[in-house]
């Protein structure tokens, strides 16, 4: 709780702009932050939901705006960034959540491309064109922080899971790439590589399977973190052994896994 009052005192009166913001981890992290005084640009494609958040927001004391876009149409989410800048300035953060996970084996894939093309736009190419204004300003500016969700599987190979894993890796290689960049201009990268999160993503047969997943309850308070710390990345103690041993024996490592990543997806 600590981490959450230092943070709610880091955001009063900033402009936080937080993408997948109706559900998961992102309305976590809201409701967290609600009483902090920031004021917040709440994007996601459910309207209802964030008028709900933003009331919610408004009621605990701080400030809320809402604009509904799906973040795959790359115009409609840059024109969405753009109004931000015009009508609200530049943000001091940008946390960069939206997301969409799908997971499906190779078959189901035969039938179903879609879910690559899906999954690129949601989890690649759409955030970052999202992003690019917004981190232009900033870096104009010479100041903020850019956090972005990420995940444990970014860098490694998870069978059954390869729409969400290859957009989140292209994701994940961004950002570190322009990490270096913005750092120059002064704004600050955090990457948050989450495991697996108990979101609505996950439907209600697989959640029950997931025992070990992340509440978003957790997962916001990693988020938490990154705003006070500002560390380069947030992850699980273990992920940076599984990283070396993915490296250092692929195929191995991919075998050990499969049994375990199978047991969520959809074969058909």
């Amino acid at each position: 709780m600590d981490l959450i009052r230092q943070a709610r005192a880091r955001l009063a009166a900033r402009l936080v702009v937080v993408t997948g913001a109706s559900s998961g981890i992102g309305r976590a992290f809201v409701e967290a932050m609600a009483p902090s005084g920031a004021r917040f640009v709440l994007v996601a494609r459910r309207r209802e939901l964030l008028e709900q958040l933003a009331d919610h927001v408004r009621d605990s004391g701080s400030h809320a705006m809402v604009q509904a876009l799906d973040l795959r149409d790359v115009e409609a989410g840059r024109a969405a960034a753009e109004e931000v800048l015009a009508h609200h300035g530049i943000p001091e953060v940008l946390f960069s959540n939206a997301g969409h996970s799908i997971a499906r084996g190779l078959r189901g894939l035969v039938a179903r491309p879609d879910s690559v093309t899906r999954s690129v736009a949601a989890n690649f190419t759409g955030p970052v064109c999202h992003a690019l204004p917004l981190l232009g300003a900033m870096c104009t500016r010479g100041g903020g922080h850019f956090i972005a969700t990420t995940t444990v599987d970014a860098r490694t190979s998870v069978p059954g899971w390869s729409p969400n894993v290859a957009s989140k890796a292209g994701w994940d290689a961004w950002a570190r790439s322009v990490a270096p960049e913005l750092r120059s201009d002064g704004v600050a990268t955090s990457l948050l590589a989450f495991p697996l999160v108990a979101t609505p993503m996950l439907p209600p047969a697989r959640r029950a399977r997931a025992r070990c997943a992340m509440s978003p309850e957790a997962a916001a308070e990693w988020v938490a973190r990154a705003v006070v710390t500002r560390q380069a990345r947030v992850a699980p103690w273990w992920l940076r052994p599984h990283e070396l041993l993915h490296a250092a024996a692929p195929v191995l490592t991919a075998r050990v896994t499969a049994p375990f990543s199978m047991r969520l997806v959809d074969r058909g």
